[in-house]
């Protein structure tokens, strides 16, 4: 895999010639181009993209790193992309994601979604767990650890709206396992109460500790708890700031 890497040629490509659909290599989150279609308009674009030749005689370019860069370079007008081309495709989808992985790598670091959003595809792949382990967890930063590997997964099953929020909280994996654990309509109603006041990430294990204690005492879904009206009506107020609410619940 680094081999291939280190054979690459570099060419200016034509935006028309490369074939973005492969969703393969693909565990960027969140998929907002904003913030990097800035950067780009303003200092140029650092980390050429890298493509391999696709397997049938079209000559098509098979996108493999940089998806992000490649639609929010498009995004900005540009016509051509600077790209390293791999003379084929010399891998299987769990070896091309652990390549753009070691790719991306060297010019920024990953959140937990996204880690998350890797081992899962891994996982789906075929890719046993211990394999997963020893090849990709420390090339991902983590120890070599299975809690860890399990609470990476479970992020798969919450709602989008709170993948981000705990993105942008910066909330340990351990505490987004514990809400994956809950039905949708309980998740979403936890995310409307944490939407209205913003805990972080201790404040959030909080909440959790104490709905799942009444849930159980009462025998009803953390959702039902968070719908009382002594949550909704701190929820509701205009007057508390977020820290005053945050302090009341």
């Amino acid at each position: 895999m680094l081999q291939a890497f280190v054979e690459k040629k570099f060419r200016e490509t034509a935006l028309k010639d490369i074939d973005s659909g492969n969703q393969d290599t693909m565990f960027s989150f969140p998929l907002n181009y904003t913030e990097l279609s800035a950067s780009l308009k303003e200092f140029g674009l650092f980390h050429p993209v890298c493509l391999a030749r696709g397997a049938d005689s079209s000559g098509t370019l098979v996108l493999i790193c940089g998806h992000r860069r490649l639609r929010a370079w498009g995004g900005l007008g540009h016509e051509t992309i600077p790209a390293f081309i791999l003379d084929a495709y010399p891998m299987d989808a769990c070896e091309a994601l652990l390549f753009n992985v070691a790719e991306n790598s060297t010019h920024r670091s990953f959140n937990d979604v996204e880690i998350s959003n890797v081992l899962a595809k891994l996982g789906r792949g075929n890719f046993p767990s211990e394999r997963i382990m020893e090849e990709a967890m420390p090339l991902l930063g983590l120890d070599r650890n299975k809690k860890a590997l399990d609470d990476y997964l479970a992020l798969q099953s919450l709602v989008p709206q709170f993948m981000e929020y705990l993105v942008e909280i910066g909330a340990p994996p351990r505490v987004g396992a514990r809400i994956a654990k809950w039905g949708e309509e309980d998740q979403c109603e936890l995310y409307s109460v944490a939407a209205s006041f913003r805990p972080g990430g201790n404040k959030l294990k909080e909440i959790l500790d104490m709905v799942e204690e009444i849930s159980l005492r009462e025998g009803t879904s953390p959702g039902m708890v968070l719908k009382a009206e002594e949550v909704a009506s701190v929820c509701r107020s205009k007057d508390m700031a977020p820290s005053d609410k945050a302090r009341r619940m």
